[in-house]
């Protein structure tokens, strides 16, 4: 009897730790590719955006906190952004990037999500290209949404 309950309470254990691995289909995450334009101005502290985001397909941004470090050949940005949409909900995002004249690249990632975005979680790449008018850059967020 002693060697069937040692057999037993391995497989027990096993089946015990392995079953909170395996989700659901409902309790599946969705991860889709992200594409989003800002234009920022750069005294602004604000923007209008564009995405390809269900649900959120325009709006603005706000500067919750910027940092500007200058140093040659390139200045650091490091930034918090909240993203509002058009018809509600939205994220914020905290951003990296290094700049010079030319542009800046860096990376972002969502920290918080709400309304029809509440859990929203994502990340990627960052692309400033200077424009379309004067004292203006165009950020392009590429990355991955990963939604509940």
């Amino acid at each position: 009897m002693r060697t069937t309950a040692k057999l037993a309470l391995p497989a027990l254990t096993a089946s015990l730790l392995s079953a909170p691995l395996l989700a659901s289909p409902a309790e599946a995450a969705t991860r889709v590719p992200v594409h989003v334009e800002a234009i920022q101005g750069v005294e602004e502290g604000s923007a209008t955006f564009t995405s390809d985001i269900e649900g959120c397909e325009s709006g603005t941004t706000t500067d919750l906190m910027i940092q500007f470090a200058l140093a040659r050949p390139h200045g650091v940005f490091l930034g918090i952004r909240r993203f509002d949409c058009a018809v509600g909900g939205g994220f914020t995002v905290r951003l990296t990037a290094t700049f010079t004249e030319s542009g800046s690249s860096g990376s972002w990632s969502i920290v918080d999500g709400y309304g029809s975005l509440d859990r929203v979680r994502g990340s990627g790449k960052l692309i400033g290209v200077p424009g379309p008018g004067e004292e203006q850059i165009t950020d392009i967020y590429m990355g991955v949404l990963t939604q509940p």
